[in-house]
């Protein structure tokens, strides 16, 4: 299937390039999407933003980590056992479910922090 797209084609010296490496860097993008961006006039992100966006992955990665412990736990107290042993190992998945409770309020403040703008549909409603 025939595209629209075209390519474009530049050559660098040794400074522009470490800059536009730089910048991809920087920024996160890579060589084509930062050129484009400059081209159409389309905003790049900071490294603030980057940086939290990275925050979010890691958080969450750390959440389904949790997640699967708690799984794990689940399947331990479904085994029959010891009534101090099963209060323990519940104890134990409630702490699991309050951590990822608080690791999910995180990244709502950090995402709040990087796109102010955003709302949810019960949001919406509420406002209308």
């Amino acid at each position: 299937m025939a595209s629209n797209r075209y390519v474009a084609k530049t050559y660098l010296v040794d400074g522009e390039r470490q800059e536009l490496a730089r910048l991809c860097g920087q920024t996160g993008l890579s060589q084509s999407e930062l050129i484009r961006r400059l081209i159409v006039g389309a905003s790049l992100p900071s490294p603030q933003d980057r940086a939290g966006w990275e925050s979010i992955k890691e958080i969450l990665s750390v959440n389904a980590d949790m997640a699967r412990l708690g799984n794990l736990f689940k399947l331990a107290l479904d085994e029959e056992q010891g009534a101090s042993r099963t209060l323990k190992l519940g104890s134990i998945a409630g702490q699991i479910d309050e951590a990822r409770a608080e690791l999910k309020g995180l990244v709502t403040a950090i995402r709040e922090v990087l796109q102010p703008m955003r709302t949810r549909p019960d949001d919406r409603k509420k406002g209308q």
